[in-house]
């Protein structure tokens, strides 16, 4: 089955499977893509019913056949190999805010998606009273990924008539702010070593996004000092974020990241709401072009 542009929506008879589907159609909408739905399991008559009649409750009242594939298997497996099939541009899946602890060590199927998949990946939490992407908080980097998916972030901020959109730089807070030859004097306390370099970063996060077409949407901007991908987390909380937009990782992640705390595993452990895991996709190379001309200079990383 092929579409220019598919959006494939995993979903389940459970009481968060409307939720899911629901959201579902609303992403692939913002998206402009087909929506497909898939549901891991046998094909049998009853369950096909049952999926349909909950897609059509989500709002899809024109759903066909080849839009809601039932395939058996490990859902790992069957998801990710239908994402492929597909050439699907994202995976839109529920998922717990926080994996029970049996399971932690190995990861969810919502959490392995995440990690491993060659698309973009939304992850709907549960426990949301509001609609994924009301309140945005975008993390940005100064590299081509973060570049890329600019213009995603704005378009899903501006047709989904977000109320806020935030865009949050994280940066090291070094705690080693002198030489110990310097003398007492010569020493910065946290503050005077923080507070400039957090408005330095803060004018290349401004000067970053000059380059984009920002009118109508109500726009801000923060600098965090801290550890990569907790300060964004905790930020999200703080303001009740909706949405968290975050570029993919540039590889798939193994059980070792768990262990020692790539960035993003700072994000998957709780998920302060749902959470974007944008992937550059072929659509995304005129953005990265483009980004290389941007002030600050694009770096790769």
């Amino acid at each position: 089955m092929k579409s220019e542009r598919n959006v494939l929506v995993c979903v389940a008879t459970s009481p968060s499977g409307t939720a899911v589907a629901k959201e579902g159609l609303r992403f692939a909408s913002l998206l402009g893509a087909t929506p497909v739905f898939l549901n891991v399991g046998q094909n049998t008559s009853d369950r096909r019913q049952a999926l349909m009649e909950l897609i059509e409750k989500a709002g899809k009242n024109d759903l066909d056949e080849k839009s809601l594939l039932i395939r058996p298997g490990d859902p790992y497996s069957v998801i990710a190999a239908s994402a492929v099939e597909l050439q699907a541009e994202m995976i839109i899946l529920g998922a717990l805010n926080r994996d029970p602890a049996w399971i932690r060590v190995w990861g969810s199927v919502a959490r392995k998606i995440a990690r491993r998949a060659p698309c973009s990946v939304l992850l709907l939490s549960n426990g949301n009273p509001h609609r994924a992407g009301d309140r945005v908080v975008a993390g940005i980097g100064f590299d081509v990924q973060s570049a890329a998916a600019m213009p995603t972030i704005l378009h899903i901020a501006r047709e989904g008539h977000s109320e806020s959109i935030h865009f949050v730089r994280e940066f090291p807070n070094l705690e080693n702010r002198w030489e110990e030859e310097d003398p007492p004097q010569a020493r910065l306390t946290t503050e005077e070593y923080l507070v400039p370099h957090q408005k330095a970063e803060q004018q290349l996060l401004a000067d970053f996004l000059s380059a984009y077409d920002l009118s109508g949407l109500n726009i801000r901007i923060a600098a965090l000092p801290g550890r990569e991908g907790m300060e964004v987390v905790a930020y999200a909380r703080r303001h009740r974020a909706d949405l968290v937009i975050l570029p993919a990782a540039r590889r798939r992640l193994t059980i070792w990241d768990r262990f020692f705390r790539h960035p993003l595993e700072s994000v998957l452990m709780e998920l302060p709401c749902a959470l974007l895991l944008q992937r550059t996709t072929q659509s995304d190379v005129s953005a990265k072009a483009a980004a290389e001309m941007r002030s600050p200079p694009i770096e790769e990383k």
